[in-house]
């Protein structure tokens, strides 16, 4: 799991944007946040700085506020939480949710729902319920997430998840085609998509739309170590296009 958590790109950024923004004799909550963020990434890290950050951040949370400091603390402390592994994964998720159920359509919120997605979906336990709770989640959140930045990290977790965890291939498509209609910034991670839709349309039988992915990946990729079986994957697929 924490690979893809790791893969998200924005664990602290918003936190550090603060910490920019904050003059060090501001005395309100703003500036008490970035206090507490800053004693988390600024090294050395350690356990008496950490409980001092959660602290912190759990009393900014706990205030009678809606605003963008209290949704970021309590975004941030349940993120401090995860790192740490205070909280098994079902209290984890259920916290995350606090986040996205007190702070709708905020910034904190959609991050909320991205990492307890990544939660739900590596969750341990019997596989059918693990399954079904993945798809209770899913439909619980449909619809929450707006920005791209967002929706691609949620489907393209979820791709993986279903395809590697589940192996529901169809599922697993259906997350990436959306990813792939979102685009990525990172040309490896995008390379990476066009290839499994690819490969997942072959092996469901659908040969042309097979053929136009690896088209499309020997047009956008043509150094990539994988061009040379895009290509002939496509022409034994397609022979006469091309």
């Amino acid at each position: 799991m924490q690979a893809l958590v790791g893969a998200a790109g924005f664990q602290f950024r918003s936190g550090e944007n603060l910490l920019k923004q904050t003059r060090p004799e501001d005395n309100s909550r703003s500036a008490e946040l970035a206090g507490a963020l800053l004693l988390i990434v600024s090294p050395p890290q350690t356990r008496t700085k950490l409980d001092e950050a959660a602290r912190r951040l759990e009393a900014l949370s706990a205030l009678p506020f809606d605003d963008a400091v209290a949704a970021e603390a309590a975004y941030q402390r349940v993120r401090l939480a995860q790192t740490r592994g205070e909280l098994a994964d079902t209290p984890l998720a259920g916290r995350y949710r606090e986040i996205w159920t007190r702070f709708p359509d905020s910034p904190q919120a959609e991050r909320a729902i991205v990492y307890a997605a990544i939660v739900v979906q590596h969750q341990p336990g019997p596989m059918e319920a693990r399954r079904t709770a993945l798809l209770t989640f899913e439909e619980e959140v449909r619809g929450l997430l707006r920005s791209p930045a967002a929706r691609r990290l949620y489907h393209l977790s979820a791709s993986l998840a279903w395809g590697r965890l589940f192996d529901d291939e169809d599922r697993a498509c259906a997350h990436l085609l959306v990813v792939y209609e979102l685009g990525l910034a990172s040309h490896y991670t995008f390379s990476d998509v066009l290839f499994r839709l690819g490969e997942y349309h072959r092996r469901k039988g659908e040969e042309a739309t097979a053929a136009r992915f690896f088209r499309e990946f020997v047009a956008r990729y043509p150094a990539d170590r994988r061009t040379d079986l895009a290509r002939c994957l496509a022409l034994q697929l397609q022979p006469h296009e091309p």
